[in-house]
């Protein structure tokens, strides 16, 4: 049975302890960051849906004056963002309904959240609450043919994780979201999705001797990108696209 989006995060932030500041363990592209980066600059507002603990968020803090806003339904990884971020606004809530007023935000992030979800009704939200003229960056799983991963769905397909309603087949078809809502699609890219193998064992570790920041230390945070691993046949799609003005 696939889990509801809810639960699911509820479940992964349950198990989690700590949270990686490094931003290639949120974005893939180094020329997608450059380009995010480049209009960050010129934004008051920046917000992530689906903040989780913050990672992103942080490494927007590191080069932008902007106000930041992160919305989160899980109270265990918003609480985590604002330790992380003082000066980050959390709004607790649903992404598919946000309270945020229309056109309102610069610049829109949204990292590995949109394939659990319904794609459509959370793309009309962002532009929703976007200005005319603001930048969305958005990533999500692309499944290739000869795709692989020890998960598999009520369907007995492969998937990245089974709490996913959809794996884009495609950069383009993962493109399309966007298009036929009303953006221009800047930038994209699909990099492979890497897994570090050391994971399991810095688990084992934070269970073992109750470090509960492990993960936060640079030393650790290296070494997991040192390990990583690809996984066969799955792609990170990245989109940069632009409300019209």
């Amino acid at each position: 049975m696939v889990l509801q989006a809810e639960e699911y995060f509820k479940n992964q932030y349950g198990k989690q302890h700590g949270t990686p500041k490094h931003i290639r363990f949120v974005i893939y592209d180094d020329k997608m960051w450059r380009l995010c980066l480049k209009h960050i600059k010129a934004s008051n507002w920046v917000a992530d849906y689906g903040s989780g603990g913050g990672t992103l968020l942080y490494n927007v803090a590191q080069f932008s004056n902007a106000r930041l806003l992160g919305v989160e339904r899980v109270a265990l990884p918003a609480i985590r963002s604002k330790a992380l971020i003082p000066k980050l606004n959390v709004v607790r809530g649903n992404i598919m309904e946000t309270p945020l007023k229309n056109e309102c935000i610069d610049f829109a992030f949204s990292t590995m959240v949109i394939e659990h979800v319904d794609d459509k009704n959370f793309t009309e939200e962002v532009y929703r609450t976007l200005k005319p003229g603001g930048y969305f960056f958005v990533t999500s799983v692309i499944k290739a043919k000869n795709a692989w991963y020890f998960y598999k769905n009520t369907a007995g397909e492969t998937v990245l994780d089974p709490s996913h309603l959809k794996e884009y087949k495609s950069i383009q078809e993962f493109e399309k979201v966007f298009d036929s809502i009303g953006f221009t699609i800047i930038e994209s890219s699909a990099s492979r999705i890497r897994y570090p193998v050391l994971d399991p064992l810095l688990k084992w570790l934070v269970k073992l001797t109750g470090m509960q920041n492990l993960l936060e230390w640079k030393v650790v945070e290296f070494l997991r990108l040192l390990t990583q691993i690809p996984i066969p046949g799955y792609f990170a799609g990245e989109v940069l696209a632009k409300k019209i003005e």
